[in-house]
């Protein structure tokens, strides 16, 4: 069905969006969320008796290395979600080469859901116990990101029917 690849194919190009805004913006304004990053790692922010202080990184390069390497995941799905999107609407009215082209999808999803839910969620709210801080948690954000992708996923994996 026509209507229901369309769809598809602009949801896609329109999820993509965010992880490139994001990724851009944390270029241009790089100080911003690269604060977020050494706050969460150094655990300065979370209650001044959590036992768990011992998981804190007090270490500049580690927090730039996981700031850089949460910036190339965010441009790279991206990329791929453009790349699934635009793949999907060339392939419209091929049903075989547009169900091929959703595996571009299928990576950026994943990637996406690396960064946004095993990254902020797993790795900074739990590991890093983000979740005690009233100015540096990003979970709430996470969980919808997270949420989105994972419903986009459920989406386009779905059959059309012919």
């Amino acid at each position: 069905m026509f209507e229901l690849r369309l769809t598809k194919a602009l949801i896609c190009i329109m999820l993509a969006t965010f992880p490139l805004l994001v990724g851009i913006q944390n270029i241009i304004d790089f100080d911003t969320n690269y604060l977020f990053v050494q706050h969460t790692m150094k655990m300065d922010t979370i209650f001044p008796d959590s036992t768990l202080k011992f998981r804190s990184i007090d270490n500049s390069i580690l927090w730039k290395i996981a700031y850089v390497t949460i910036i190339s995941g965010e441009l790279l799905t991206g990329f791929l979600l453009s790349v699934g999107g635009f793949k999907l609407l060339l392939n419209i009215n091929n049903p075989i080469k547009f169900k091929q082209s959703k595996k571009w999808i299928y990576y950026g999803i994943l990637l996406g859901f690396a960064i946004w839910f095993f990254g902020f969620m797993v790795i900074a709210g739990e590991w890093f116990a983000s979740w005690q801080s009233a100015q540096w948690n990003g979970i709430n954000a996470a969980f919808r990101i997270s949420a989105l992708l994972l419903l986009a996923l459920v989406f386009v994996s779905q059959n059309e029917q012919d």
